[in-house]
């Protein structure tokens, strides 16, 4: 699983070391927000049994951390591949939050509307980070949170979970499934 997730992000940091090309990415709005209904209990992203509900959930927080993560490169990074890299994790995560948006209707599972604690601990790290340790802390989390769905997805796998629109869409919402 670390190997996978090495491979995912070495491309991405041997583009960020190299010394990228001064494009000035494109100014795109990103996509709309949609709705949510709850905040997460504190401890629900590692405490909680792994049932469909659970499991959607943490997708969903895992999700909204990508996409806020990604938001604050946008707007912290001075690098202009990094912000391209950025602008992609947050659209792929936004596209993958309206599947599961949809999936958790048709569940009738209640999505959060906030990221749970940790996650927003991690994003306020990396707020306060000085500007030359920003975008190395934030390849950093992006690896982590790559770590923790492909882990999250691993075990709804081995429990098999039963939700229907979960078991197809499950590996399109992370990618590539890693061997």
């Amino acid at each position: 699983m670390r190997l996978h997730s090495i491979l995912v992000a070495l491309p991405m940091l041997m583009l960020y070391q190299s010394g990228s090309a001064q494009q000035t990415p494109s100014q795109q709005n990103p996509p709309p927000r949609g709705t949510a209904s709850f905040e997460p209990p504190p401890a629900l992203a590692e405490d909680a049994p792994l049932t469909a509900q659970t499991f959607v959930i943490r997708a969903a927080i895992v999700n909204m951390a990508e996409t806020e993560l990604a938001d604050l490169a946008l707007s912290r990074s001075h690098d202009a591949t990094l912000q391209a890299y950025a602008r992609k994790m947050r659209d792929e995560h936004w596209r993958a939050q309206e599947k599961l948006r949809t999936v958790a209707g048709d569940a009738q599972v209640a999505l959060p509307a906030i990221v749970d604690k940790k996650h927003q601990d991690l994003k306020d790290e990396l707020k306060r980070a000085p500007a030359d340790e920003f975008d190395a802390g934030y390849v950093k989390a992006i690896v982590s949170g790559h770590d923790e769905a492909v882990a999250l997805f691993d075990a709804a796998g081995l429990k098999d979970i039963k939700v229907a629109p979960v078991n197809g869409i499950s590996w399109s919402i992370i990618g590539t499934k890693h061997a």
